[in-house]
């Protein structure tokens, strides 16, 4: 079971810098797409719904993996509120917390011995709050690709892979 765990997110980093690098338009000699990867697919994970006064509320549904007790499978939901293209799609507003009715985050390690400080970090940290969503591909931030909330490192790598899937997804769908 371990090793085809480690098999898993080595294969999840590889996609996730084909990806940056997709995003970025440096060309690797082949195509690589949002839909190509089940995590990041559009039809099942992010929903953009285009507001009538022009700014846009997107949902990105994670499903992880606490990285002990197992390895239990969790769910986030990110909330982000963006205005209009016209104004650069400034980040208005953004929220992440366990999705409804999910209980796997009760499992990881941070929140069995910090429950609130952790609930409380993951409730409040917003990066970008207020920026352009063209920021979020200049955005230096540590690599963590764990599948758990417990440290800031992973946090912050998941808010950015959810940001840079919007900025893909909506630079798609501009004709």
């Amino acid at each position: 079971m371990a090793v085809t765990e480690a098999i898993r997110r080595i294969l999840l980093v590889h996609w996730v810098v084909i990806l940056v690098f997709t995003l970025a338009g440096v060309s690797l000699g082949f195509a690589l797409h949002v839909r190509d990867h089940p995590m990041y697919s559009a039809s099942t994970r992010l929903t953009l719904d285009t507001r009538e006064d022009g700014s846009i509320a997107a949902l990105f549904r994670y499903e992880g993996t606490t990285c002990t007790n197992m390895g239990r499978p969790l769910q986030f939901h990110y909330h982000v509120t963006l205005g209009r293209r016209e104004d650069g799609y400034p980040i208005l507003e953004q929220s992440c917390g366990p999705a409804p009715g999910d209980e796997g985050f009760r499992s990881m390690c941070r929140y069995i011995s910090h429950q609130d400080e952790l609930m409380a970090s993951i409730a409040t940290e917003r990066p970008l709050q207020g920026r352009p969503l063209d920021d979020v591909v200049r955005w230096t931030r540590p690599s963590s690709p764990a599948g758990c909330y417990c440290e800031p490192e992973n946090r912050q790598h998941k808010w950015g892979l959810v940001l840079e899937t919007i900025h893909y997804a909506l630079a798609r769908s501009i004709p």
